[in-house]
């Protein structure tokens, strides 16, 4: 498949999934650390909650919350005050709140008075209540509510819900279960989070069928459990008043023992161990310290025993490597995976983990050398580098500061490169890497400037008057994903505050360069400052941020009879990349309602899947995805309507995969077309299916598609009509086998990325991440000529900078045959410290920097990460020798110049930029009307592929642009000829020259591409 494709379209359908995959502090089942596995000890199974009886009464209360209730402020004239209406009308007593402050779980609080009384100072929350056996709504309450409402109202009109659960094992008999249910509202409200915060687990028990009376409607989230079988996580929605029976039958599962230890023998206790799914082992390399149990299935993971002992399970038969991972280790685990059996105990036996060796370092200020008491670090391994899940990536954090004398021991820190975020009061933020060969009985040094600060003030764009309570960040110009995301900030590396009563607020300790500060709040939509330069010694001034009230966008979902569809979950997008997403669930009527949306271009995508988990995707388990899209330009006050879906004529679409003369088995198959995607795997004998199909122009992509796959067959064909068509498929008996090694001593690399593209820049390629054996394995790829790159930085979305380097390969001439089997022996990484300056010498915020071979070949064709304030980029994992750099920016010009670089250090360059040309291509139907689903792609006389080359948000709006007919940017470019291929999702093609004169900054193309 076309690079650009595989990149994009995993950006659009992966790139939720990875957030949530990764999120600091979320669980993917919604349960704890344990969740995964059995407790690993008796003493842990005594101090369970004794389990929910059936028909006990109180079961339905302590399913939304802690089991102790947690004191608010008492009454006072003061406060705000919580009241409720029981069933009849009449003020209610006895009744039970659930409060939810923020983002915080639930908590459980009984008044016999019926009243809550709550302090007004505060941020927005939550609320729901039990009266007389019914419950409210749950209410929002917004932070503006909370401090001028005399009192908020609840009535307690829902009907409680029963659930029947009834339990069978593997052989179809009821079954003795133990479990656990947690509780959220159903649907989610306008605009809300992607994943709501469950209500904390609680216990059930019961053999062959419970009777759970008096819950709280909305969605309920279970996990079942018995002897000998696989743990079962399942949901189910409970109407007001309903009662509804939920049946499951649980599968046998099999046990991993083992022990893990120390270098010398001994048990290590309380080590974390998971077993991971095989097809995962590619993205372990990206999973960050503490997380790697977020990968295994129910069942596969727990800690080990006093004695370095362990027993998982049971999980799913199948494939498995065993990680573990304890303090002050380093994470390890047997080489070679295991086989679990349904019913058997696999023995894995004894593995050690090495020791962290851990860092000492002294903090210091860097006018004197003095000591810097109570500095708090935080780190993580590796690089913080320009890769998408680096992003992700949540800091670990020592337990204390630096002492009096400035020092501080991380003994948990593990052998290798580390990056070290260090911020003290009166001191900007430092983040600074620690290479790898860094003696470890040395002290690191790390010196503090004296930190500066921003003041400004939030206030209503219509009214000028000052919104209390926004919250406010600095996002620096190379935040990275944060700035592809609308200055979403995952791993939590943004100073930010509040704003008090008068719209003002202050942000100290940062660093001197260009920041942009960004500002919400519940009550408007986002905005931005322009960007301010800091710099010691002259102050910045008042900032000031003007926020409208932004858009309103009701979004209709239909299925395809024309009935709405209830608990949809629809995501929004912006085109431009500058907006946050946004994500609902469609409630009863199949809408969802998104308020205070910014002005800008937005993809709506509606999705449904039968995925069981986050993990199973982001391995390639596909299955069951389905999604509908559409888009919408927003303007500011303006109420918008979109509807997704609606009846129309369907079809259903089946076909056999064959390869040579074998049935393709376990591949997925996947449907994309600009109003959407769907998602389908192969049978044991290659049939795959999907229904209700709509009429159009689709793109069918056949191969190993998850987090680190993205490759195969590509071929365009048009559905139209109702009944049957029948469709197979014969892949080509293609094979690419890339084995990357270590130069020096030939040993495997894992992880890292390998990138094949068409040299033309058209359909076919993809990426794989290297497996254990430092393997990368293509198929089905279409004949034609290709060009790969290895190494780290040939796909930052998935890898940045590293200790080896990159390399871009001889091309590649493909044809059906034998393998074309390569290896390649990775050196040392280079680095290269790039200085971007305008045609002044001052230097540029916000350019990227690309790395190119003396044939003009790209190294790779995306940058997530842009140049600072001070116009300075460093980019790792590079290869020595003579290379090509060049530099974009959309406002100042490009330039490209030779570099030679050196392994082991960092070679510095300046790039002045010169004027360039921006193609800014519309392409046109038969009747001059936006056509969608085509995309441009533009080549110079080298063939090297410009219009694929992206930074930043480019990548999303490119994306997005293409498939919902948008214009396509590409530049800007220096003057010369160059070939624009119009290329639909079928790889029909058509072509035009184009002359990029000198002295032309702009180029506006409408170019027509006919039926």
């Amino acid at each position: 498949m076309r690079a650009s494709h595989v990149a994009l379209l995993l950006l659009l359908l992966l790139a939720v999934p990875a957030l949530l995959f990764l999120w600091p502090g979320q669980d993917r089942d919604g349960s704890g650390e344990g969740a995964g596995a059995p407790a690993a000890t008796a003493a842990e199974d005594e101090a369970r909650a004794a389990p929910v009886a059936a028909g006990a009464a109180e079961a339905p209360a302590a399913a939304g919350a802690p089991a102790a209730p947690i004191e608010t402020a008492g009454r006072q004239t003061e406060g705000l005050v919580v009241r409720v209406l029981g069933p009849a009308g009449r003020p209610a007593g006895d009744v039970l709140f659930l409060l939810a402050e923020g983002d915080d779980e639930p908590r459980r609080l009984e008044r016999p008075d019926g009243r809550l009384v709550l302090p007004r100072a505060g941020g927005a929350f939550r609320v729901s209540a039990r009266a007389g056996g019914a419950w409210s709504p749950p209410r929002e309450v917004s932070a503006a509510e909370r401090r001028g409402a005399q009192e908020i109202l609840l009535r307690a009109e829902l009907a409680a819900a029963t659930l029947v659960l009834r339990v069978t094992g593997p052989d179809g008999r009821p079954a003795a279960f133990t479990g656990e249910a947690s509780w959220t509202p159903a649907p989610a409200g306008p605009g809300g989070p992607l994943l709501l915060r469950r209500s904390e687990p609680r216990p059930l028990a019961g053999a062959g069928e419970l009777v759970l009376d008096g819950l709280q409607p909305g969605m309920w989230f279970l996990r079942l459990e018995a002897e000998g079988c696989v743990p079962r996580p399942t949901q189910v929605e409970l109407p007001p008043g309903r009662r509804e029976t939920l049946a499951v039958t649980l599968v046998a599962g099999g046990r991993v023992a083992g022990r893990v230890t120390d270098e010398a023998g001994g048990g290590l206790a309380e080590a974390t161990v998971a077993l991971v799914p095989e097809n995962l082992s590619r993205v372990l390399t990206f999973v960050p310290a503490g997380k790697i149990g977020e990968l295994a299935p129910p069942g596969g993971r727990g800690r080990t025993g006093s004695d370095g002992s362990f027993l998982l399970g049971p999980v799913a038969p199948g494939r498995y490597l065993i990680r573990a991972e304890a303090p002050g280790r380093l994470a390890g685990g047997p080489a070679q995976p295991i086989e679990v059996r349904a019913g058997t105990t696999a023995e894995a036996g004894s593995f050690p983990l090495a020791a962290a060796r851990g860092l000492r370092l002294i903090v210091v200020r860097s006018e004197d050398d003095e000591a810097v008491a109570g500095a708090r670090v935080r780190w993580i391994v590796g690089g913080a580098d320009e890769s998408f899940l680096s992003s992700l990536v949540p800091w670990n954090e020592a337990d204390a500061r630096t002492g009096a004398d400035g020092r501080l021991d991380l003994a948990e820190a593990p052998l290798g490169r580390l990056t070290l975020q260090v911020d003290a009061a009166g001191f900007g933020s430092r983040v600074v890497e620690v290479p790898a060969d860094f003696p470890r009985e040395r002290l690191f040094r790390v010196e503090l400037e004296p930190g500066l600060e921003l003041r400004g003030r939030v206030l209503d764009a219509a009214t000028a008057q000052p919104v209390a309570d926004a919250v406010v960040r600095a996002v620096p110009p190379a935040a990275g994903l944060a700035s592809l995301l609308g200055g979403l900030d995952p791993g939590g590396r943004m100073a930010s505050t509040r704003s008090d009563e008068q719209g003002r607020f202050r942000l100290d300790g940062l660093a001197a360069g260009t920041w942009t500060l960004a500002a919400e709040h519940e009550d408007y939509a986002p905005g931005r400052s322009d960007p301010i330069e800091l710099a010691a010694g002259r102050p910045a001034g008042e900032v000031e941020i003007r926020l409208g009230r932004g858009a309103t966008l009701t979004v209709r979902v239909l299925g395809d009879d024309g009935a709405p569809r209830p608990d949809t979950l629809v995501t929004l997008t912006g085109m431009d990349g500058s907006t946050r997403p946004d994500a609902g669930q469609t409630d009863a009527a199949g809408e969802v309602v998104f308020a205070h949306l910014p002005p800008a271009g937005y993809q709506v995508q509606a999705i449904a899947t039968d995925l069981a988990d986050l993990a199973g995707m982001a391995g390639g388990e596909l299955a069951g995805l389905r999604t509908v899209a559409g888009f919408v330009e927003l303007e500011e006050g303006e109420e918008a309507e979109l509807v997704l879906g609606g009846r129309t004529e369907t079809c259903t679409v089946q076909g056999y995969l064959v390869c040579g003369d074998e049935p393709a088995a376990d591949l997925s198959v996947m449907l994309v077309s600009p109003a959407g995607t769907r998602v389908a795997t192969a049978d044991e004998v290659g049939f795959y299916r999907f229904e209700q199909v709509r009429s159009g122009d689709y793109l069918l992509m056949v191969g190993r598609i998850g987090l680190g796959s993205g490759a195969g067959y590509t071929e365009g064909f048009h559905v139209s009509g109702t009944g049957i068509l029948q469709h197979d498929v014969e892949l080509p008996l293609t094979r690419v086998e890339v084995e990357v090694r270590r130069s020096g001593d030939d040993e495997p690399l894992r992880g890292v990325a390998v990138l094949l593209r068409r040299e033309d820049g058209v359909q076919g390629g993809g990426f794989e991440l290297t497996d254990a054996d430092g393997l990368a394995v293509f198929r089905y790829l279409p004949a034609g000529r290709y060009v790969a790159s290895v190494g780290r930085a040939a796909m930052p979305i998935f890898g940045g900078g590293g200790e080896y380097g990159s390399r871009v390969l001889e091309t590649i001439d493909l044809r059906p045959g034998p393998p074309v089997r390569l290896v390649v022996r990775l050196e040392p990484a280079a680095r290269a410290r790039v200085r971007v300056l305008d045609s002044s010498g001052t230097p540029v915020a916000g350019a990227g920097v690309f790395v190119l071979d003396d044939h003009g070949r790209p190294l790779t064709l995306f940058t997530m990460k842009t140049t600072g304030g001070d116009g300075v980029v460093e980019l790792g994992s590079l290869p020595a020798g003579r290379v090509r750099l060049l530099a974009r920016h959309p406002r100042f010009g490009q330039v490209e110049q030779e570099a030679w670089l050196e392994a082991g250090r960092t070679t510095e360059a300046d790039l002045v930029l010169e004027p360039g040309c921006l193609l800014r291509i519309r392409i046109l139907d038969e009747n001059g009307e936006p056509r969608p689903g085509i995309q441009a792609i533009c080549l110079d006389r080298r063939g090297t592929p410009h219009s694929l080359m992206m930074m930043g948000a480019d990548a999303m709006s490119a994306g997005l642009s293409f498939l919902g007919g948008g214009e396509q940017r590409v530049g800007p470019l220096a003057p010369g000829p160059y070939r624009v291929i119009l290329s639909d999702l079928g790889g029909r093609m058509v072509e035009h020259e184009v002359v990029v004169e000198p002295g032309v900054p702009e180029l506006r193309l409408d170019l027509p591409f006919p039926d």
